[in-house]
């Protein structure tokens, strides 16, 4: 059995993310926003922006931990963001902060509160996916705790962020109690912050963040978060409790996006937060064991230094606090109408929400099946064997070997499809191995010289192939309407309207001529002629010197380059494309797409790319172009795609910009030659034929043009 490619595990490993996206975003079920794309991200983002969830890559050695993590993610994105969140509520924040009407860090406020309401909604959806939730969330606080251990001096502000998220996402006792300023920042904030996550918006949890940022400013005035805006610890490189990268410029893209389509978020009721009550009094009843044993602990040694003693009645003070906070703390003022809602429920919003728990919190757990599991895991561990931290997730408990042999299964079933995608590439590769093409040799001793053929770009572009086909792809579809305009200019051109349709036959489609004029003849069909795509051979070149790198020339040079591909192989047409940059006496050409290699995901990849070299002899790129296309026959077209500033080698006793000049007036008449002036560079002065344009504007401008010259090629 063959090994699979990295690139055919990375696609499998996609296919499997997108399947899941579509169960998770609620598409299937009417509700929520459909992802229309997943990215497994080298970068190692973890966002989404309304369309497209990005995965991190890596989130953990272990390939079973990395699959969980990456599915956790997509929960968060798909099933708790774009089902649940209301981006345009959470975008008015980053206005007003930017016209400083808000604090600056409410955004990160919200992004924390928010996270928590959309995965506690998400784990009543999604068992299964609760259950990643918590153990990638465990994975995440043990990084924290190691973390924050080699602090010798921590800053308190940042430590009761960590406590905040420690509580709200990964529903632990935050584990700072050797931090007073903490401990007492938590006891009052915390059911402030629990409030906050049990809103049923999200601009009733933006209401919440402002309440919880206050205390925090009361206890943190000038914090140095202040300094770092928008600094929380994210998941994306696996050391972060948060799921995702939600900067302020990224809500804004995901609210447009919810605008431009209409998007609304799904409501919920408040009963659906009911155990978040349950949780919130476990977690300080599970705080204050933890403080009675460190404190019996401490009289029953014989080292009790006066020191000790100090800081061991701080910690009783704020367990006082802490074992109120759940009860007391609805009284605390953040309940004026934070609801938004217009039930009814004014200054006792949180109370009565958490009021109701005993009365509806039992239906709610029935619809998750997995509240009460996670609880009753802590004594218990995986008896998996392995080397990596899976055996010591906690609340993952006795259902952590079934997670386990579901994440077994996946990945053996993603070895197998990528096995097989990995010999498909196997045989489009050989397919797409350039043919025999020869450089050039001119007498003035400059040489025009294959450096690169699209197998060997393959070598040196391995790891980016996949994100070159993608945006092939994507420049496809924002310009399937241009090419769809070529494509139907392109045939019509061709098609020789007298012999439209082929006549006299004994079925097809009645002859309404023939119909009239032999009524007794049973040839009274006609059928529709295929199109004749004529045997032409078009060669797209490419300038890739390294004026082409200013702004976005190189980009938007591919981007052509595609939609003349595109548009020339639906009409049969047979396509080359290279790129070509010269040094101080030789032009190299990097073959893209030869001529007799299909269009397949190397080509694709290989035409998407942005290469940009060092100079450019133009006249010896164009006379090698004509060159090749006299040595395949049939009707031939070049296609230059250029900045139209030639700066390179060129004759004795000639400029670049001569050099050039004469080789197009000197070309074969039968060769249709054609400029695109790419980034508004005009190149009329070089070719006769020309069009300063990009890709969104070629058909417009290249039709006019192109009607001419396959005119003559008639």
């Amino acid at each position: 059995m063959s090994r699979p490619s990295n690139r055919a595990m990375k696609q499998a490993r996609t296919r499997t993310l997108n399947r899941v996206s579509r169960v998770f975003s609620g598409e299937l079920k009417g509700v929520g926003t459909r992802v229309e794309k997943v990215i497994v991200c080298s970068q190692g983002r973890a966002c989404t922006d309304g369309k497209t969830v990005w995965i991190p890559e890596t989130m953990n050695d272990d390939p079973r931990l990395n699959l969980m993590m990456q599915e956790a993610v997509l929960a968060h994105e798909a099933a708790g963001h774009l089902r649940y969140t209301d981006f345009g509520a959470w975008k008015r924040i980053g206005d007003k902060i930017k016209a400083g009407e808000e604090d600056r860090l409410l955004h990160d406020f919200v992004n924390i509160l928010e996270d928590a309401r959309v995965n506690h909604l998400l784990s009543q959806d999604f068992a299964g996916s609760g259950k990643r939730l918590d153990a990638t969330h465990d994975i995440f606080m043990q990084k924290h705790k190691e973390q924050w251990e080699g602090e010798t001096n921590p800053d308190p502000a940042r430590a009761s962020i960590i406590a905040m998220m420690t509580e709200a996402i990964n529903h632990e006792p935050h584990f700072f109690d050797h931090i007073p300023e903490v401990v007492a920042y938590m006891d009052e904030v915390r059911t402030h912050m629990v409030n906050a996550i049990s809103q049923p918006s999200t601009s009733s949890v933006v209401k919440s963040a402002k309440v919880v940022l206050s205390v925090f400013r009361e206890h943190f005035p000038e914090s140095p978060m202040d300094s770092d805006l928008f600094g929380m610890p994210q998941g994306g490189d696996g050391e972060g409790m948060m799921m995702d990268d939600m900067s302020p410029e990224q809500i804004e893209r995901m609210a447009n996006e919810h605008k431009k389509k209409d998007m609304k978020p799904e409501e919920v009721s408040r009963s659906r937060f009911n155990e978040l009550k349950e949780k919130v009094d476990e977690i300080v009843k599970k705080q204050k064991e933890a403080q009675e044993k460190a404190q019996n602990d401490e009289e029953s040694s014989d080292e009790g230094q006066g020191a000790s003693e100090s800081e061991e009645g701080e910690e009783c003070e704020g367990n006082g606090n802490s074992g109120e906070s759940s009860d007391e703390g609805a009284t605390d003022g953040e309940e004026v109408d934070v609801d938004g809602d217009g039930d009814g429920e004014g200054g006792e919003s949180s109370e009565s929400s958490e009021g109701d728990s005993n009365e509806s919190s039992e239906g709610d757990a029935d619809g998750e099946g997995e509240g009460e599991g996670d609880s009753d895991s802590n004594n218990e561990s995986s008896e998996m064997n392995s080397d990596s931290d899976a055996n010591d997730m906690g609340r993952g408990g006795e259902s952590l070997d079934d997670l386990f042999s579901e994440l077994g299964d996946a990945l053996d079933s993603e070895v197998m499809d990528a096995i097989k995608t990995t010999h498909t590439e196997e045989v489009e590769a050989n397919q797409a191995t350039s043919e025999n093409i020869e450089g050039m040799e001119f007498d003035e001793g400059e040489k025009v010289e294959i450096t690169h053929t699209t197998t060997e770009l393959l070598a040196h572009y391995e790891e980016q192939i996949a994100n070159y086909e993608a945006r092939y792809n994507e420049f496809v579809q924002t310009n399937r309407t241009q090419i769809t305009t070529l494509v139907n200019e392109m045939k019509r051109l061709i098609q020789d309207d007298s012999g439209k349709y082929a006549r006299g036959l004994k079925k097809g489609k009645v002859d309404a001529k023939r119909l009239v004029y032999h009524k007794s003849t049973d040839k009274l069909f006609r059928k529709k002629k295929d199109p004749n795509p004529a045997n032409v051979n078009a060669l797209i070149l490419i300038d890739a010197s390294g004026s082409m790198g200013c702004g976005v020339r190189a980009s938007a040079a591919s981007e052509a380059a595609v939609v003349l591909t595109e548009a020339m192989t639906k009409i049969g047409w047979n396509v080359e494309c290279v790129d070509f940059n010269s040094g101080h006496r030789d032009t190299a050409i990097r073959v893209r797409k030869s001529f007799n290699a299909p269009l397949n995901f190397l080509t694709k990849a290989a035409i998407a790319m942005d290469f940009v070299g060092s100079s450019n002899g133009d006249g010896y790129a164009v006379q090698w172009s004509l060159d090749r296309l006299n040595q395949v026959g049939g009707k031939k077209i070049l296609f230059v795609i250029s900045d139209g500033q030639p700066a390179g080698p060129s004759p004795y006793g000639m400029t670049e910009e001569q050099h050039l000049i004469q080789v197009v007036q000197n070309a074969p008449k039968e060769v249709g030659l054609f400029s695109i002036g790419i980034d508004g560079m005009d190149t009329s002065k070089y070719y006769p034929n020309s069009a300063t344009c990009n890709a969104s504007d070629l058909p417009r401008k290249v039709i006019p043009i192109l009607r001419q010259i396959v005119r003559t090629m008639k």
